[in-house]
């Protein structure tokens, strides 16, 4: 009997520690800023979704600045913290995932299932922008969760968002410094 019960307690404390883990209906798996030329960066956060009980829709599109609550994935591009006000910034959200579909101009993702997706953005810089500290953070990640005929339009918490942020790149002559929480990067052109 109290084998029984010990099993049952290891069991339930095992299930515990990997709850964790494997509850997040959503995370950022992946982020990076490349120098592309002197005067092109290009940014990346790769992110997973998926909900075991529910449907999900995310947008396909993405805007500078911020966006309706649900229309668009909103982000902005600084240097040292400071946003660029109306910089050539292009971006779109790509997936690749084979449980996406396209649906209403949304990606599609069915219950059960979890997939990547990754904002992609563009920022050319001209001669008079900074070129400190650049940096691309999601704003604002909208999504709508489908149970049946029920849809409810939500969004990632602005806490957690704090998460979805690029590593900064910093230009200075022919070099190009890359700093994250863990390390940092030197190269030359």
């Amino acid at each position: 009997m109290k084998t029984n019960k010990m099993k049952l307690a290891l069991l339930t404390l095992c299930v515990l520690v990997l709850m964790p883990q494997s509850a997040s209906a959503y995370k950022v798996t992946d982020t990076d800023a490349v120098k592309l030329n002197d005067d092109t960066i290009l940014f990346s956060i790769t992110y997973s979704f998926g909900f075991l009980n529910r449907d999900m829709m995310t947008p396909i599109q993405a805007t500078f600045g911020d966006a309706l609550l649900g229309s668009r994935v909103s982000y902005e591009m600084s240097s040292a913290n400071t946003p660029f006000v109306a910089p050539y910034a292009p971006a779109i959200v790509l997936s690749n995932d084979e449980n996406v579909t396209i649906k209403d101009g949304q990606y599609y993702l069915p219950r059960g299932k979890n997939a990547e997706f990754t904002l992609i953005g563009l920022l050319r810089l001209k001669d008079t922008d900074p070129k400190n500290a650049l940096q691309m953070a999601i704003t604002n990640l909208p999504y709508t969760t489908i149970d049946g005929d029920t849809q409810a339009l939500s969004a990632v918490l602005p806490d957690q968002l704090k998460k979805y942020v690029t590593p900064t790149l910093t230009l200075i002559g022919n070099n190009t410094i890359s700093m994250d929480q863990t390390s940092i990067v030197v190269g030359t052109k």
